[in-house]
């Protein structure tokens, strides 16, 4: 069971469309993820998610709605990840998701954090 995260995201944002073509996965990637990993300092990050929807897929402006809510927002990029990764579980419901967050450089250091879920679906 994935916890709410209403404190740290509004997963309402997220919309999706019918899955019509089965068996293949989606890939999303934006370089413009922003958020505050100190305050009043923003981050900026690399985020890719590579996903295989089951009944229903992501729909993309929504999605770019979603990732705009944590411009403001002062989460560790860890917290972020996790949020990210049980928002997607939870509204879409995968059957494959894994998510990568690339941290630009910040005093020299590059951090890279991934997550991964695989749903085993009834045959």
């Amino acid at each position: 069971m994935v916890k709410e995260s209403k404190e740290w995201s509004d997963r309402t944002i997220l919309k999706s469309i019918l899955n019509t073509c089965k068996n293949h996965n989606h890939i999303l990637e934006t370089t413009e993820l922003t958020f505050h990993g100190f305050p009043n300092q923003p981050d900026y990050a690399k985020l890719t998610i590579e996903v295989r929807p089951d009944d229903k897929a992501v729909e993309l402006k929504s999605f770019k709605d979603y990732l705009f809510q944590f411009r403001t927002k002062h989460i560790s990029y860890e917290r972020l990840l996790n949020t990210i990764f049980d928002d997607f579980i939870f509204v879409y419901k995968p059957l494959y998701l894994k998510i990568k967050l690339e941290t630009n450089s910040r005093g020299g250091i590059k951090s890279m954090l991934e997550k991964e879920a695989i749903k085993r679906k009834k045959i």
